[in-house]
């Protein structure tokens, strides 16, 4: 799985869709902001629980607390325990203990004294992209993110998702004031395949005497989607009369290599053969600008990743 670090500068709008969670606010004492959603495929256990990386993990930490009301007893404060995420020296950002997962982190650092707004992302881009404006009332931060499954490798033809007990747990993810990064265990699961997409907005106010100065509102939207099995790429190219210059197989592979045009080539057809017998074609005019195809290629587990074929002149 190939891990993508954005640096952000494009200001754009956004219209969302999808199943909305709840969406909590907090006042000027808050240190911690959601930045995004740290996804797992998880398995129901014979009792019917999910089985968690995060609850028995050894590396959770006791983070402040929290309390809790009990009848007949009143308020009772507990240990409150998170899992710090580990950043590497290329700034991505890893949970020990937890399975391989999806990331879709949105957050901010500050470069040279400036604020610099980020996204990691495991998954692939999503129809929303992403997006950061800012007016004069605050600011509105936003990223999308596709996660693809679909068949293991060697699966029959009448394979579903909705029949490997599979449990997609979308963990929430804080990013401190200092800068680090954790999950606190919150998050909701959702069973069954793809077509489900979940999006979740949490805004957060900054106040002066009382009086609030400027709302930041952070909305992070997640979709996973159901797909073939990729078996074959395979591009055509063509002269401008169209007469056929040749055929060549590209490896599948992440990072994908580029792809070198005959002299001569006018135009391509990209044909993507898949397990299932069906066959896809996309054709490409060669013009002053590189083409980019997208492709997602499945693990041996089903799990998917997002690559890019460069098709050069």
């Amino acid at each position: 799985m190939k891990s993508k670090i954005f640096c952000l500068a494009l200001v754009l709008s956004l219209c969302l869709s999808g199943c909305s969670l709840a969406r909590p606010e907090k006042e000027e004492d808050y240190e911690d902001v959601f930045c995004g959603f740290y996804a797992v495929a998880e398995q129901m256990d014979t009792e019917g629980q999910i089985r968690s990386d995060f609850y028995d993990n050894p590396a959770l930490e006791v983070y402040g607390s929290e309390s809790m009301k009990l009848d007949g007893i009143g308020n009772v404060a507990f240990d409150r325990e998170v899992l710090f995420g580990v950043t590497d020296e290329a700034g991505n950002v890893t949970f020990p203990g937890m399975k391989k997962g999806y990331r879709l982190l949105l957050y901010t650092y500050n470069e040279n004294g400036y604020p610099v707004s980020a996204v990691q992302s495991d998954m692939g881009p999503g129809e929303e992209g992403t997006q950061i404006k800012h007016t004069d009332e605050g600011a509105y931060m936003s990223a999308s993110g596709v996660i693809y499954v679909g068949p293991p490798l060697g699966a029959g033809p009448d394979w579903s998702e909705q029949d490997t007990g599979t449990i997609w747990t979308l963990y929430r993810v804080y990013q401190t004031r200092d800068g680090r990064f954790y999950m606190d265990g919150s998050g909701n699961s959702y069973g069954g395949a793809g077509g489900m997409t979940v999006n979740e907005d949490q805004t957060y106010r900054s106040t002066r005497n009382g009086e609030t100065e400027e709302e930041t509102t952070v909305s992070i939207t997640v979709e996973v989607r159901q797909v073939e099995r990729l078996e074959q790429l395979t591009v055509y190219q063509y002269g401008g009369d169209g007469a056929l210059l040749g055929t060549e197989d590209v490896a599948l592979s992440d990072p994908m290599p580029e792809f070198r045009c005959a002299a001569g080539t006018a135009w391509v057809v990209v044909e993507e053969s898949y397990a299932n017998g069906g066959r896809k074609h996309t054709a490409y005019d060669l013009g002053e600008e590189d083409i980019s195809h997208g492709v997602v290629l499945l693990d041996d587990a089903g799990c998917g990743s997002y690559a890019s074929l460069s098709i050069l002149k």
